[in-house]
């Protein structure tokens, strides 16, 4: 961690505000954009909800827990003096943000900074540990589908053709 660890001041009237307005703003989008623009209603998003059953719900659930945790440890190691527990609660509130809000992954990427800062990180490591994880994850998202296609690739025949 950073020896220059952020000043932190409590928000003022306009923050805070700044802060509930935008929660307004993204509360509205979800409530009555996402049905407008995908052509629907919450009545029918509920009945669909309503027909999935508790089984797959909770599997869903610990998948994405183990998901999460699974990432804290490319987060403690792009991040050192970062903790599991720590890197957990990273993880969490950016993933919910960025799925979440419009234009959620610039915004998660803000959340994260700010959390960070405010643990006492420098900026070169953040931006250091951003930088790694966002090329190898580019990177493994580029090569997993590469690795997939070629397990396909018909394999050299071992038989030999007799002319």
């Amino acid at each position: 961690m950073s020896r220059e660890a952020p000043t932190l001041r409590a928000p003022g009237r306009r923050e805070v505000l700044q802060s509930l307005a935008g929660l307004a703003a993204v509360v509205l989008l979800i409530a009555f954009g996402l049905p407008h623009l995908l052509d629907t209603s919450w009545d029918a998003i509920g009945t669909q909800l309503a027909r999935l059953r508790a089984g797959p719900a909770v599997a869903m659930g610990v998948l994405l827990l183990a998901g999460l945790y699974c990432y804290t440890f490319v987060l403690t190691g792009s991040l050192p003096g970062l903790r599991a527990g720590r890197a957990l609660r990273l993880n969490a509130v950016t993933a919910t943000v960025a799925n979440l809000v419009p234009l959620g992954a610039a915004v998660g990427v803000g959340v994260a900074w700010s959390m960070l800062r405010t643990w006492g990180f420098s900026r070169r490591a953040i931006s250091s540990s951003f930088l790694v994880t966002g090329i190898w994850n580019l990177l493994a998202r580029v090569a997993l589908p590469v690795v997939g296609a070629s397990s396909w690739w018909p394999a050299p025949s071992t038989r030999r053709t007799p002319w």
